[in-house]
C-alpha cells in the first residue's frame, strides 16, 4: 500500500515580470526601433499552488505469476497563472494573472500477468486503463472562459477553452443555431444560420489504455500492442475544406429520394434540408448541394466537422528470433547475444467511429489541420553483441 500528499508551487521565470522591450530590425532615420510588449503582468501575481493527494496498491498473487497495480489521484490546482485578452486601447493585447481553480482527479489500473507457461511456450499479458477528469471550478471575476495556453487553433475555426463549470479543454467555434426544441435555426434560402461561441464538446477521453502481449516458444518471439481510447472530440480542417471543394464521400451520393444529390433541384436533386426559420416556423426544403456543402467553411460553423476521438489501433508487431551463437562458428567465439527481428507499426485501425481520419494519429490538442494522413511501416533489426 502507497500514499502520497503534495503540495507544490509553480511561477514564472524571472524575465516574465517586467515589460520587456525588444529591439527591432526595421530602422527609421538610421535609428533602430524598439518593439513595445504587448502583455502586461499583474504586479500582484502570485505562483500558481497545486495541492495534490495519491494512493494506490501493488499486488502480487500465484507466486509471483499475476499483478495487479492500482492508483487513485487528486490535484487542487489554485491561482492557475493564465494570458487573458484585453482591450487594445490599454496598449496591450493580453494580460498575465492568476486565474482561477482547476480540480483533476483519476484511476489508473494496470494488470499484468503469464497467462499461459507450458514447457517452452509462454505467454506474458499486460494490460493498462486510466481515466481522468479535469473540471475548471473557477476563473478571474468576470470571465467564465480562456482560450487553453499553447493550445493553437485549426485557422480560427475552432479553438481549445477551458470553460467554468465544464470539462478541461472545450472545442469552441461557430455552431449551427437551434431552439428550445433543438430544432435548426435556417435563413431564407435554407441555409443553417451560426452561432458564435459555441460549445462543441471536450477534447478531454473518457479513459485510455492499452494491451501489450509477449509470446515466446523456443527461440522464438512475438509481441504485438494495442492502444484504446474512448470518448473525447476533435475537429477536423480536412473535412471542411474537402466538403467544400466536393471531394468528401458525403458530397455525392443519392438523397431521400434516391436521385443523386449533385443534380439540380429543379429535378429531384439537392439536399433535404429541415428545421424552423428565426419566427419559429416549420422549414422544408432542398438546397442546391455545392451551396449547401460549401456553406459550413462561408460561415465559418466548425460544428458540421466535430468527431470522435473512440479508437482501437494495433500499434506494433514485432517477430523475433534468438540466433544461437553457440551454432555460428568461429563468429560464436566473438558474439555474447544475437537476435533478428522484423517490425510493423500502425498496422490496423481496428475500430474508428471516423471513416476518412485516423484519430490516433491527431497532432494538434483541437484535431487536424490538414495534416498528412498516417503512414503503415515496416522494418527489420540485426542485433549483435560481443
Amino acid at each position: 500500500l502507497r500514499a502520497s500528499v503534495a503540495k507544490v508551487g509553480s511561477d514564472l521565470n524571472p524575465y516574465q515580470l517586467a515589460l520587456l522591450y525588444s529591439v527591432g530590425s526595421d530602422q527609421w532615420n538610421g535609428n533602430i526601433v524598439t518593439g513595445t510588449p504587448n502583455e502586461l503582468v499583474d504586479p500582484k501575481i502570485q505562483p500558481a499552488l497545486s495541492s495534490a493527494k495519491e494512493a494506490g496498491m501493488d499486488l502480487r498473487f500465484l507466486r509471483n505469476r499475476f499483478g495487479l497495480s492500482a492508483t487513485y489521484y487528486q490535484e487542487d490546482k489554485r491561482n492557475e497563472i493564465l494570458s487573458v485578452p484585453i482591450s487594445g486601447a490599454s496598449g496591450f493585447t493580453s494580460k498575465k494573472i492568476n486565474a482561477g481553480r482547476i480540480q483533476r482527479s483519476g484511476i489508473e489500473l494496470s494488470l499484468d500477468g503469464t497467462v499461459i507457461k507450458a514447457g517452452d511456450f509462454s505467454w506474458d499479458l499486460t494490460l493498462n486503463w486510466s481515466r481522468n477528469r479535469s473540471k475548471i471550478i473557477e476563473l478571474v471575476e468576470g470571465i467564465d472562459a480562456v482560450a487553453q495556453p499553447g493550445a493553437n487553433d485549426a485557422f480560427g475555426l475552432a479553438y481549445v477553452y477551458n470553460v467554468v463549470g465544464k470539462p478541461w479543454g472545450q472545442l469552441r467555434g461557430y455552431g449551427i443555431t437551434r431552439d428550445d426544441q433543438g430544432r435548426p435555426v435556417l435563413d431564407d434560402g435554407g441555409f443553417y444560420i451560426p452561432e458564435q461561441n459555441k460549445d462543441l464538446g471536450s477534447v478531454l477521453p473518457n479513459f485510455i489504455g492499452g494491451i501489450i502481449n509477449q509470446m515466446r516458444y523456443k527461440n522464438f518471439g512475438l509481441s504485438f500492442n494495442i492502444d484504446y481510447q474512448s470518448g473525447g472530440k476533435f475537429f477536423s480542417l480536412s473535412d471542411v475544406n474537402g466538403t467544400f471543394s466536393g471531394l468528401t464521400q458525403r458530397t455525392a451520393g443519392l438523397n431521400d429520394k434516391g436521385i443523386p444529390v449533385r443534380d439540380p433541384v429543379s429535378e429531384g436533386g439537392g439536399v433535404h434540408v429541415t428545421g424552423v426559420n428565426e419566427n419559429g416556423e416549420s422549414v422544408d426544403t432542398y438546397v442546391d448541394a455545392k451551396l449547401y456543402y460549401q456553406q459550413w467553411l462561408n460561415s465559418g460553423i466548425a460544428e458540421n466537422s466535430i468527431y470522435d476521438l473512440t479508437f482501437i489501433k494495433l500499434r506494433e508487431v514485432n517477430l523475433s528470433y534468438q540466433i544461437p551463437v553457440s551454432k555460428l562458428g568461429k563468429l560464436g567465439n566473438y558474439l555474447t547475444n544475437a537476435s533478428f527481428s522484423l517490425v510493423g507499426r500502425n498496422l490496423w485501425l481496428i475500430k474508428s467511429n471516423v471513416r476518412d481520419f485516423d484519430p490516433s494519429e491527431i497532432s494538434g490538442t483541437f484535431g487536424e489541420n490538414g495534416q498528412f494522413p498516417g503512414t503503415r511501416s515496416y522494418g527489420f533489426n540485426l542485433k549483435l553483441s560481443f
